[in-house]
């Protein structure tokens, strides 16, 4: 029997804003939701301080983005576009 934070997951969203990462929302049972944010393929970033709830959060995010993996390629290379194309400052 499994048991602490995110033993069960209801739920992965995720949002896009033009040049900024991918901002994924995994509900944690027993938590809330917990903000995941990539730029790059299988790159994650956490900044919850609940180890359980952190760790359940990437499994949840892992799954959902190797689930949908060709649709969030289109938002990694927009991501990779926008930041390669030169600025003048």
């Amino acid at each position: 029997m499994v048991s602490g934070w995110g033993s069960y997951m209801t739920d992965v969203t995720y949002q896009v804003a033009l040049g900024g990462p991918i901002v994924l929302i995994a509900q944690v049972e027993g938590f809330g939701p917990v903000e995941v944010k990539t730029s790059r393929n299988g790159i994650f970033s956490c900044r919850v301080t609940d180890r359980h709830a952190r760790e359940a959060a990437l499994r949840a995010v892992e799954t959902f983005a190797d689930e949908h993996a060709a649709e969030l390629k289109v938002h990694y290379d927009q991501i990779a576009e926008h930041w390669s194309t030169p600025r003048v400052a």
